[in-house]
């Protein structure tokens, strides 16, 4: 009997090499039936953006990684683009652990990140559903589901905004308790202000206005979030009406001046303003905080933010480890077959 794992992450490749072994759910349907054809008794297959990884036991063969490799990389045709040196293998207890690393966010590129479980699950029951998945699998992700709400439930590893977009998002949900009533202008267009209204947008915020020294980087922006323009050099006199102001813009200090708001200020009755500068050099001049419910973060308070976020996280690692450690204890005191698939194949 064996216990396998192959796949690729960002330990062993850069990204445009992962993304080259990404399969849809559809792939994945697909492939997992040939599994049979290998020697393997049960599989699961799951693949995101930051990874794809392939599961496998067989009650009656060693199955050979090589052939495992192979198989991910012939049924991508990247066998000339992704060498098989670019892939991992493990065998044994070493798979369940990583499985669970996996699962709690402990393997992640940024710690507690654990966006990927809902690849784990979605793998795992495509491969229940197609009878691919016995008895080793349900309990090997059986565990690992587990073991990953366990760590949600009693650890912080996955708490806190861990980019500059999630972040913002994180502050303007804490200092308004309901978005849906907040109307948000977003002075340019780049990917980080995009990321946040996209986020603010699956939060339900009230309305979108978007501003930028370009009319058709503005409309673009505008479509994507659902929002509407406004002219550049009309953008100030519609402060008094927005709650929120997301300023990233390559320019010359100051798009808003601490009397552009104060101006905004004399006609306003929406009561706190939020304002976040994104922007390099800065966008919003920095006196604006001395103005009564007026509240300023720049880029640099926004990285100092997430770096603090990173720092608890990693705090949080040997607690985790701790509930890994233990759930595969009782992995392997549960006997047979267990006993014998957790121990290390050479």
């Amino acid at each position: 009997m064996m216990l396998a794992c192959v796949g690729i992450s960002h330990h062993t490749a850069p990204p445009g090499m992962i993304e080259e072994v990404f399969f849809s759910e559809a792939e994945v349907r697909s492939l997992l039936p040939e599994l049979k054809s290998l020697g393997i008794s049960e599989g699961v297959i799951f693949s995101s953006s930051s990874r794809t990884e392939l599961y496998a036991y067989s009650d009656q063969v060693d199955l050979l990684a090589d052939s495992l490799i192979y198989f991910l990389r012939k049924k991508k045709s990247i066998e000339a683009r992704v060498p098989a040196a670019n892939f991992f293998s493990l065998n044994g207890s070493i798979v369940a652990e990583h499985l669970l690393n996996v699962a709690t966010g402990l393997d992640s590129m940024i710690v507690g990140d654990n966006g990927v479980l809902t690849k784990i699950r979605s793998g795992f029951e495509m491969a229940n559903q197609t009878g691919v998945a016995g008895p080793i699998m349900k309990r090997l992700f059986d565990m690992a589901l587990k073991c990953s709400q366990k760590t949600c439930d009693t650890t912080s590893i996955s708490e806190g905004a861990i980019s500059v977009s999630s972040a913002a998002v994180e502050l303007a949900q804490h200092i308004f308790d309901d978005l849906k009533r907040k109307t948000i202008l977003i002075v340019g267009s780049g990917e980080t202000v995009q990321q946040m209204g996209l986020s603010l947008k699956e939060r339900g915020i009230g309305a979108f206005y978007v501003t930028h020294n370009s009319a058709e980087k503005a409309e673009i922006l505008a479509r994507t979030l659902g929002g509407m323009t406004i002219p550049f050099d009309a953008f100030r006199e519609r402060l008094s009406g927005v709650d929120i102001v997301l300023s990233s813009l390559q320019s010359a200090p100051f798009i808003l001046s601490k009397q552009n708001i104060k101006d905004a200020e004399r006609g306003r009755t929406r009561g706190t303003l939020l304002l976040m500068d994104l922007g390099m050099p800065r966008n919003i001049d920095p006196f604006a905080t001395e103005l009564e419910q007026v509240f300023l973060y720049d880029l640099d308070t926004l990285t100092i933010l997430v770096g603090e976020n990173i720092s608890r996280r990693r705090a949080e690692i040997p607690r985790v480890q701790a509930i890994v450690t233990g759930e595969l204890a009782r992995l392997q005191r549960s006997g047979k077959p267990w006993d014998l698939l957790m121990q290390p194949r050479t």
